[in-house]
């Protein structure tokens, strides 16, 4: 009862600040800001941001380039590959996806997540949807992060673009594309480099480890490579007649010598392909506007080890632990845009997910290697069926709603039953589940300037691969226990509500929202006792999950914009009586930009409160708030554009919560933030 009315609380007050921003009679509202006119007509709970905003930011890669949402968060665990959280959901919670196609990382720890394999360089722009608000795709329990790649223009066009910053960090890029109306194809690839950056107090990340740990880096890796990655892209588009589309596109990306001081191990390799097709057919039938058909796959080549560690000397072999990992996404689906009670959305999908990773350890005691496979060849298959519907109910009414069904067959091929029975006598090698999910959404447009939305979701996932079978042997101790994952798990469900409002008085635009949601079977990690000893495994729990994102745009003056976004997220673990891991604190942006034709200024401030809602029974440890400021500006002059930046200009040293690796690799150190960074970057396009 505390929640709902703590919850309904927060809706009365988000209706209040929408009476006071709405806009009063006979006043006549003046908007003189472009940048204000786009973000105000669009849909409320979906945020976009585009690439060349991305990039001005000194962003690398699209997880760290999505932290300008409210509500988005990322977990480090080096100088590449930030993992993407929405709302506090994270992994398989929520669905990673460019151009409708989902790939899925091959390292059980996470090094590269599914934001990893898509190359910001490659993308016009990104969006994110929060909430269990998407039936087009199976999985997106908490949220949706989507990208859109390049799409070939008419005519002749090229660009060329280069970033240089701290820490010999590079970024350089090049795209060509030509286009006609039967035929247009785009090329481009990348190259990222850099070497460890500083934190706050001058120290590489190399150097966090305290002088007696096994983890610490060797001497001479500890100004090595951090990461250098290489990537290729192709699109091609063809219209053989009227109203019909071929869309096929290529992408490989090529990262070596990846560096994650967050881990026990680094990247050797990680190789990505990407193979997206898309038929279109406008109008084929009578009611039917566009019928979609597509076929995706994705790989994924991982290896990862102590090569560059203290713990690999002495060892008969360059490493003393090492994994090889490999994942493929296959799929495809039907889609048909149908003018049937408004506008229908009916679809078909399917994908079948393979993830097989080997571990080969040092045994101390007989100096051998054991190899054990970590994740015993799993294979995913999911058949799913939806239906969304978008109708007026009004004239300023509409109500959008989605049904989906999916039935998923989880089996792990290898028999690792001598590992699973010490902790599940009773486990099987082979799941099937079967649930449906769906959602309703209802916006109330007040007038041209107010508008309202109140929504429920049910999103529903099943367990991945790693929650329901990895089974890695270890020593059995609380110091040192198994990792093993739990076959028994169930599906998690989401029921969640949201409500929101969009507001314009002036020059002044507020959106805000506020969420509740009650999860049933929630996945945490967990210890275990067994015959075996101690486990380090996962349980289903119920829980909850609320918060709130606010963020307003002020337009001061002719060029002059002020910015500010906030968000808060709380995620509680009902079953133990304690708080969700890994769930971000209060935080919030502030920013001032003058803008005009020929160049822009910006300042930025960045805080966080302290999170001292820690998971205590993983001995999650609380962490300190932080403040930092950011400096960018640029000029524009034709076609070339420059830009300059100064990332933590005061050189603060300082924590992210989601800097402490808990599970399942404990390295036991926290990964500090950049320093002070400089960057510059220069696109030139013709």
């Amino acid at each position: 009862k505390r929640k709902i009315m703590r919850f309904k609380g927060i809706v009365s007050a988000l209706f209040v600040l929408a009476i006071a921003f709405s806009p009063r009679p006979g006043k006549a509202q003046e908007f003189e800001l472009k940048g204000i006119e786009v973000r105000a007509k669009k849909a409320p709970g979906a945020s976009e941001v585009s690439r060349e905003r991305a990039l001005e930011r000194g962003a690398k890669d699209l997880g760290e380039a999505a932290r300008e949402i409210p509500g988005i968060e990322t977990i480090r665990r080096g100088a590449a590959g930030e993992d993407v959280l929405i709302r506090g959901y994270q992994r398989d919670n929520i669905n990673v996806l460019i151009d409708d196609q989902s790939v899925f990382g091959a390292c059980p720890n996470r090094m590269d997540p599914p934001a990893f394999h898509i190359d910001l360089l490659e993308t016009e722009s990104f969006s994110v949807t929060k909430g269990p608000f998407d039936v087009r795709h199976p999985g997106s329990l908490g949220g949706l992060l989507e990208a859109r790649s390049i799409r070939p223009p008419l005519g002749l066009d090229a660009e060329l673009f280069s970033n240089y910053g701290s820490f010999e960090s590079t970024m350089d890029a090049a795209r060509v594309s030509f286009g006609s109306e039967r035929f247009s194809i785009a090329t481009g690839g990348s190259f990222r480099f850099s070497r460890p950056y500083e934190d706050g107090r001058g120290l590489r990340f190399t150097d966090i480890y305290p002088g007696d740990s096994p983890n610490r880096y060797r001497p001479s890796k500890r100004n090595a490579t951090a990461y250098s990655i290489k990537s290729g892209w192709t699109k091609a588009l063809f219209r053989p007649s009227l109203g019909h589309e071929l869309e096929v596109s290529y992408a490989r990306i090529m990262a070596d010598d990846v560096l994650y001081p967050y881990l026990l191990m680094d990247a050797d390799s990680d190789d990505t392909e990407r193979v997206n097709a898309r038929y279109a057919i406008e109008e084929p039938f009578d009611k039917v506007n566009l019928l979609t058909l597509q076929f995706f796959y994705s790989g994924v080549d991982h290896a990862m080890s102590d090569t560059r560690r203290m713990s690999s000397l002495g060892s008969i072999k360059p490493y003393g632990m090492r994994t090889l990992a490999k994942s493929s996404n296959v799929g495809g689906r039907i889609e048909g845009a149908l003018s049937l009670f408004g506008e229908t959305t009916l679809g078909l999908d399917g994908y079948r997910r393979s993830w097989d990773a080997t571990t080969s350890m040092l045994m101390q005691r007989t100096r051998t290697f054991q190899d054990q496979a970590s994740i015993p060849d799993v294979e995913t298959a999911n058949i799913g069926v939806f239906l969304e519907q978008h109708h007026e109910l009004a004239r300023n009414v509409s109500l959008k709603a989605g049904v989906r069904l999916d039935s998923s067959h989880t089996k792990a091929k290898k028999d690792r039953g001598s590992v699973y029975g010490l902790y599940f006598p009773d486990f099987q090698r082979a799941r099937r589940d079967t649930y449906p999910s769906g959602h309703l959404r209802l916006d109330y447009v007040l007038s041209k300037d107010l508008s309202v939305f109140l929504g429920f979701g049910h999103g529903v996932r099943v367990p991945d691969p790693q929650e329901r079978y990895f089974a890695l042997r270890r020593m059995g101790t609380k110091a040192m226990p198994d990792q093993l994952g739990n076959p028994g798990l169930s599906p998690v469900k989401n029921n969640e509500w949201d409500v929101g409002v969009k507001a314009l008085r002036g020059p002044a635009l507020l959106e805000t929202s506020v969420f509740y949601g009650e999860l049933e079977d929630f996945i945490v990690p967990r210890d275990l006792l067994g015959e075996g000893g101690v486990a380090r495994s996962y349980k289903n729990v119920s829980a909850t999950m609320y918060g709130t994102e606010t963020s307003l745009t002020l337009g001061l003056s002719r060029g002059l914009r002020a910015d500010a976004g906030v968000s808060f997220v709380r995620g509680k673990n009902d079953t133990d009586g304690t708080d969700l891991p890994e769930i971000p604190p209060l935080n919030g942006r502030l920013s001032l930009r003058y803008d005009r034709s020929w160049g822009f200024g910006e300042v930025e401030g960045v805080f966080a409160a302290s999170q001292n809602k820690a998971d205590r029974m993983l001995n999650e440890e609380a962490t300190g708030g932080y403040a930092v400021a950011n400096l960018l500006a640029g000029i524009q002059h034709g076609r070339l554009r420059v830009v300059f930046g100064v990332r933590n200009l005061f050189d603060r040293y300082y924590y992210e919560h989601l800097s402490y690796l808990r599970d399942p690799f404990r390295s036991g150190v926290r990964v500090p933030e950049p320093g002070r960074m400089f960057y510059g970057n220069m696109s030139y396009s013709f």
